[in-house]
């Protein structure tokens, strides 16, 4: 007798001494029997997953995590969560705690939000979009002064000194202007490279940065002079604490670089291992900067700059990459791929917590005229605000 069937026979010892049936015995099977990996157990081959004694099939085992609905195939488990949830770090937690959506009307790619208040919200995106809100919800189209459909330049990046005088900036060195009312106009950049940040200290204080490390500052009258550059890495954003002190980050080499407002610019390496896209002075003394690990998909990175010590310091690397980021004194926003949001209320070094956005859209940019009144945009049209 070989061992196979020496096995085979010990193991029928087995299961009547045991009480077992053939159908409740584990894998792995004799021949003539097939596996249910999920449930294992072997069934006859051409069966599906048997009816055990207590009545029910192997998919009435399936466990039902809470907020969630048990699936099965017959033969496997599964899960998906309940309406209005969503599936947050292996939890099914409720979707919209944190976001609400707001209906865009549009299905473009929106890269970028600003207001001049809560009531008067801008969005740009993909294909010359502009949208503007009033801060209840609602938000209609504006026309850019550029070729209309899908060959029309994307911005990137919008910012204003007031409600009357705003610019908006994107792709083959579009530099649009609004003086309020819908109506924009558009300025000569000089240049084709895209655009990819906007930010001024004043009305009569302008910068524009993007590829190719093309940094233009404008006194307001319409007119751009491009400045020299300090590194020819995109430059994927622009801030400041004022005329004599203009932070550009590199969308490339994860550095930051400086200017006195005189027109030259210093680079400072601030991280080995990142790439950066978004930057937001929070504070009178603090500047906040994200992006993503190079190289790594998965993992965001914060730093933050504070002007008093001059020192860059790592605040955290969360789960997804990051895009955007906002804040106040009171509380710290980031946003980035893959629906993910990030919070803090500050301190040294910030603690940032996870929130639940309710979407897997890719969120790029996030603004608010305050902690209660704070937008996020993205991916498929995306708007989400809070609270």
């Amino acid at each position: 007798m070989s061992i196979a069937r020496l096995s085979w026979f010990l193991f029928i010892g087995a299961v009547a001494c045991s009480g077992l049936t053939l159908e409740d015995r584990p894998c792995p099977c004799t021949t003539g029997w097939t596996c249910c990996v999920a449930a294992n157990v072997c069934v006859r081959e051409g069966s599906t997953c048997p009816t055990h004694a207590d009545g029910g099939t192997f998919c009435d085992r399936c466990p039902t995590p809470e907020n969630a609905i048990a699936t099965c195939d017959g033969t496997r488990c599964g899960v998906r969560c309940k309406d209005g949830y969503l599936e947050v770090d292996g939890a099914c937690t409720w979707a919209n705690a944190d976001w609400s959506p707001q209906t865009s009307g549009t299905d473009k790619l929106l890269f970028a939000v600003w207001g001049s208040g809560p009531g008067d919200v801008y969005v740009v995106g993909q294909n010359a979009t502009i949208m503007h809100s009033t801060g209840r919800g609602d938000w209609s189209p504006e026309a850019a002064p550029v070729a209309a459909g899908d060959g029309a330049p994307s911005l990137f990046a919008i910012w204003g000194s007031s409600a009357t005088d705003v610019y908006a900036v994107g792709q083959l060195g579009t530099i649009l202007r609004s003086r309020g009312g819908g109506l924009w106009a558009a300025e000569s950049s000089g240049t084709t490279d895209n655009m990819l940040g906007v930010w001024g200290s004043g009305a009569t204080d302008v910068y524009v940065v993007g590829v190719g490390g093309t940094i233009l500052h404008s006194n307001g009258d319409g007119q751009w002079l491009a400045e020299a550059k300090a590194t020819t890495d995109a430059l994927a954003g622009v801030s400041g604490f004022g005329p004599a002190q203009v932070l550009a980050i590199d969308q490339d080499g994860g550095a930051v670089l400086r200017s006195d407002g005189a027109g030259t610019w210093t680079a400072e390496q601030v991280s080995a291992d990142a790439s950066f896209a978004g930057i937001w002075r929070t504070t009178a003394n603090e500047v906040y900067v994200v992006g993503a690990v190079v190289f790594d998909s998965a993992t965001g990175v914060i730093y933050r700059w504070n002007r008093d010590t001059l020192i860059w310091s790592e605040d955290a690397r969360p789960s997804g990459t990051l895009a955007g980021v906002w804040g106040t004194t009171q509380a710290l926003y980031a946003v980035g791929a893959l629906g993910t949001a990030v919070y803090s209320t500050g301190g040294s070094p910030a603690t940032w917590g996870r929130q639940v956005s309710g979407t897997t859209s890719d969120l790029e940019a996030v603004w608010g005229s305050g902690v209660d009144d704070v937008y996020a945009v993205g991916s498929n049209g995306t708007i989400l605000h809070r609270p």
